[in-house]
């Protein structure tokens, strides 16, 4: 039986508000509906809407002005790259070809190819087909060590004040470090761009970008811009390449090949490998040589057993050092190339360090 509101009892406060408290602990208002849910739900649903609009639209803000951007910089930095590109993977598509044989020419002999800054790049012969992508896998080894004479001679006609000149251990500098710094300047990097609706991402690319355009494509050019020369180097495929030795547990010693080739993977075995030697100023080939060389080096058992991976390192060293000696030898042969390294039985050797 519901009590009875004493007339004597004092009402604290307006009497609406007192009404509420009553109905509030009579449950009148204590439990939400369904129609306070819907509201709830309406509410929330509304502010993420506001949110991802003003979200979407700055991502879509910042992608527009950062294809903006990359178009300036190729009209820019673009006209000075893409010739010297293009001129370079003119001459690895020539080179595929059918190798025609030994041909040095008189220029080829005065061209001061081992201490003068150029451009180097090694591929497979079967990676010729898309060589930006085949540039990430240039590296420079026992082939460059033994071939360039590392000089800190001043150039006879050195760069203007401010430009970076690469000399010593640098030369010749790896192409592959060309179109590294470039990569914002391609097509690809352009759709990956266009493709981004994250603002994670996009910060990503700006980032990249940022970089690129500030430091590493003109340093990249000032680099390309100084080259005398482009040495190229075609790595042939040889079926041997293909057999590792087996594995010392498991699979009952099994000889399995290789899916994939790589030059260190070739750089192991006796393969015919094509050196080509164009020059800038004239724009044209002025050596080509192709040799199978084998360097000579005797490894103990216990190298052989224990150190497997310094084995193989060695054996590249040697047999690039002396591919640096047979062609130096071809082009100049009043200048021979440090002949290749030789190592004691017993004794383990650290290959190079790739660039």
């Amino acid at each position: 039986m519901a009590k009875k509101p004493d007339p004597t009892e004092r009402v604290r406060g307006l009497a609406a508000v007192q009404e509420i408290r009553e109905n509030r602990k009579r449950g009148k208002y204590g439990r939400p509906t369904f129609k306070h849910a819907l509201v709830a739900f309406s509410l929330v649903g509304v502010l993420l809407g506001v949110y991802y609009f003003r979200w979407n639209r700055g991502v879509q803000s910042g992608r527009a002005k950062l294809l903006s951007a990359q178009a300036d910089t190729v009209a820019t930095l673009g006209k000075d790259w893409f010739p010297l590109r293009d001129q370079m993977e003119a001459v690895v598509k020539g080179a595929h070809n059918d190798f025609s044989g030994d041909e040095v020419q008189p220029a080829a002999r005065t061209l001061a190819f081992r201490s003068e800054p150029g451009l180097y790049l090694r591929l497979r012969l079967a990676e010729t087909g898309d060589i930006g992508a085949a540039a990430e896998h240039s590296v420079k080894d026992g082939f460059t060590s033994c071939l360039v004479r590392g000089t800190n001679v001043p150039a006879v006609n050195p760069p203007p004040a401010g430009t970076p000149v690469i000399v010593g251990g640098d030369q010749p500098w790896n192409v592959r470090q060309a179109y590294r710094s470039t990569r914002v300047l391609t097509d690809t990097w352009r759709k990956l761009v266009e493709g981004v609706d994250d603002d994670l991402r996009l910060k990503v690319f700006e980032e990249q970008y940022e970089q690129a355009q500030k430091t590493e494509i003109p340093f990249a050019l000032n680099v390309v811009k100084q080259a005398k020369y482009f040495l190229l180097v075609l790595d042939e495929d040889v079926p041997e390449a293909r057999i590792v030795e087996p594995a010392p547990v498991g699979d009952a010693g099994a000889i399995k090949p290789r899916t994939t080739l790589n030059v260190d993977d070739l750089a192991l075995v006796p393969h015919p490998v094509r050196i080509y030697l164009y020059d800038f100023s004239q724009k044209k080939m002025i050596a080509q040589v192709r040799r199978t060389s084998v360097g000579h080096v005797s490894l103990g058992p216990e190298v052989l057993s224990t150190n497997p991976e310094v084995a193989n390192a060695l054996h590249r060293q040697v047999n690039n050092c002396q591919l640096a000696h047979d062609f130096v030898e071809a082009v100049s042969p009043d200048a021979p190339a440090t002949p290749a390294p030789s190592a004691s039985p017993a004794a383990p050797a650290k290959g190079p360090t790739p660039r």
